[in-house]
């Protein structure tokens, strides 16, 4: 089975592909996390993997929550290339992604993001022998009443700057954690524990209106 992974609900972008045991891994810079960037860095994990696009299988794609953009590029990308190749399509939560790669069995976690216009994307997550478990859903809530949802025993993955945006209480703030992205060979490693039980639906995680912005003169 060849398998290919697209996370892009971050600054830190990254595709990977799998076959036989065998998984590698790109980075793309925030400034080319677009179709045009993605489909050539999947075609060079396939060369190296000596496999050809029409060899894949499964796409996987991190529904995030996190940047519009990037979800819904990367869910373009995805229903692009099943349909080149006929392959199936599975989604999974970025944060799921995350406390699989970060978290030892047994263990549990925060989700924090900054989502703006005053809100943050949250969720609770504790990880199984081989799976994630979802405490508490991915959710949107206002700054303001962030502290007061989340535990204060819990490392809390985020990111940069987030103390400057939700209020978090001194015990939180020690908690926090900005050394980790949700990244994609992390999806598809998620995605092959869980084999058929994948969900097939890649809809972004938006979980907030999308708030346009008018152009400047």
């Amino acid at each position: 089975m060849t398998v290919i992974a697209i996370e892009s609900s971050t600054l830190r972008p990254s595709v990977a592909a799998w076959h036989r045991g065998r998984c590698i891994q790109a980075w793309l810079s925030s400034e080319k996390s677009h179709a045009a960037d993605l489909l050539p860095t999947v075609a060079s994990l396939l060369t190296q993997l000596d496999r050809q696009p029409g060899d894949i299988e499964r796409v996987v794609v991190g529904r995030g929550p996190g940047s519009y953009t990037g979800l819904r590029v990367a869910a373009a990308t995805a229903i692009g290339v099943a349909r080149g190749t006929s392959a199936s399509i599975a989604g999974i939560s970025s944060f799921e992604a995350l406390a699989w790669r970060e978290l030892a069995p047994g263990e549990r976690c925060v989700v924090l993001v900054d989502a703006r216009a005053h809100e943050a994307y949250w969720a609770i997550l504790a990880r199984g022998a081989n799976d994630v478990l979802v405490e508490t859903a991915p959710s949107v809530a206002h700054v303001e009443d962030v502290p007061a949802l989340l535990p204060r025993n819990l490392p809390i993955f985020s990111h940069a700057g987030i103390e400057l945006s939700v209020p978090l209480d001194d015990a939180q703030r020690r908690m926090v954690r900005i050394d980790a992205v949700p990244q994609a060979s992390a999806l598809l490693e998620l995605s092959l524990e869980r084999g058929e039980r994948c969900d097939p639906d890649i809809e972004p995680l938006y979980l907030r209106a999308f708030a346009a912005k008018p152009r400047r003169a």
